[in-house]
């Protein structure tokens, strides 16, 4: 025998606990993503803008006083006229197309080849600036177009730029991830104290309800009997068989209470049972009140499906679900029962009934505590509490629990996966 997991409750606010979590750090994963994207982009626009602003200097002073071969510029300029240093290389083209000059202080880099080669690719570009990639540099580049039908490309190395974007990229990819670290780690701390307090005022609850439903059963109890000892004195009477009537149901309705709440506050304790004679079981006893109803039960029980589970919470479980069905099917119309294997230690139990549908807003509502409307929650000892009970056990059970309503069928189907 093993213990089963952890109570309905405790998991409910543990997934709470997470989801606010994962909230959080999903609203600081896009914080990031933003802030990233601003950053990286204002960066390399400015160092763009720059880049331009460097290049169409140096291009309208070499056009104006030649190339410094030539006796013309003398170094690099920055805007404003100050010397830079900042490495530039041009080529220039006359009005036909050959090569006049070529500007190369550091032909160890660069070849002249490897300039020519360069700005011919530019020209082939319909873009005044942008970026030219080869396999032996990176370059940032300006094509200018003199007057006299003369054109300048100015080349700019753009490695080293790429190489700080690179480096502010990756220290911001990794402060990021840092961040965002620190801030799941804060936000599960913070999280944890903002569940507190709620699931203490739910275990309070629990217990009151655990409470009120143990100090009842006495004076119920009392007044089963005092009623019994009555009847039999003064015989048959409405006023006292409406006593013993509404007795029966306030007894019914603590049961199903304590039920609940003792299946909230403990873990089940699991083996291998046989969930098909379970089931096979609970649709024999419903057989009788089914044809007293006008109702005939159909089961399709596969043999031999073995679950790991509490084998009178699963029995609960499918008394809850045939006795919904038989509840709410009309006269003369058949309640389907069918289970399966889900796999080697899973069971799926499919029960449905013909009648009203549920709306879909309804369909979830109806596993909540003392929910009740009219096409599914109605009929002497229903308290809203059967289909609570049932999703309990499933969660217990670490299944899930659905309810459709299709073509005047409606079906709760109940997976077993533990």
């Amino acid at each position: 025998m093993k213990t089963g997991h952890a109570n309905y409750g405790d998991g409910s606010f543990r997934r709470a606990r997470i989801r606010i979590t994962v909230l959080i750090a999903s609203a600081i994963l896009l914080l990031f993503a933003v802030t990233l994207a601003v950053v990286y982009y204002s960066t390399t626009h400015r160092i763009e803008k720059k880049n331009y602003e460097m290049m169409a200097v140096y291009a309208a002073s070499y056009l104006e006083n030649g190339s410094p071969g030539t006796g013309g510029v003398k170094g690099d300029m920055k805007p404003g006229g100050e010397p830079s240093d900042t490495l530039f290389y041009a080529v220039e083209y006359d009005s036909s197309g050959a090569v006049l000059s070529i500007s190369n202080d550091a032909p160890t880099i660069h070849t002249n080849d490897e300039l020519t080669e360069a700005a011919e690719l530019v020209l082939e570009e319909t873009k005044e600036y942008g970026i030219l990639t080869t396999d032996a540099r990176s370059f940032a580049y300006l094509r200018t177009d003199a007057d006299d039908g003369r054109v300048l490309v100015v080349f700019m190395d753009n490695q080293i730029y790429e190489t700080g974007e690179q480096v502010l990229l990756y220290n911001l990819i990794i402060m990021g991830c840092i961040a965002i670290v620190v801030g799941s780690l804060l936000a599960w701390i913070m999280s944890g104290k903002c569940v507190q307090p709620l699931r203490e005022s739910y275990m309070k609850q629990r217990q009151f309800i655990s409470d009120a439903g143990h100090e009842l059963k006495t004076p119920v109890s009392t007044i089963g009997a005092n009623a019994e000892l009555l009847s039999r004195e003064i015989g048959a009477n409405k006023w006292l068989d409406n006593i013993v009537s509404e007795n029966r149901r306030m007894s019914v309705l603590i049961r199903q209470m304590l039920d609940l709440t003792k299946m909230e506050q403990t873990e089940f304790v699991g083996a291998d049972v046989d969930i098909s004679r379970i089931v096979r079981a609970e649709v024999l006893a419903f057989e009788g009140p089914a044809f007293e109803k006008g109702v005939m039960i159909d089961a399709e029980i596969e043999d031999g499906v073995m679950v790991y589970g509490d084998e009178s919470q699963l029995g609960q479980l499918a008394s809850i679900l045939i006795d919904n069905a038989v509840d709410h099917c009309p006269k003369g119309e058949t309640v389907r029962v069918s289970l399966g294997r889900l796999s080697r230690r899973g069971a799926v139990l499919t029960v449905q009934n013909p009648g009203e549908a549920i709306a879909e807003e309804e369909r979830e509502k109806i596993f909540e505590r003392f929910y009740r409307s009219d096409v599914s929650r109605t009929g002497d000892g229903h308290y809203g509490l059967g289909l609570a009970i049932a999703r309990s056990i499933v969660t217990a059970h670490k299944g899930s629990i659905t309810a459709e309503s299709t073509g005047g069928m409606t079906t709760l189907r109940a997976t077993i996966d533990v």
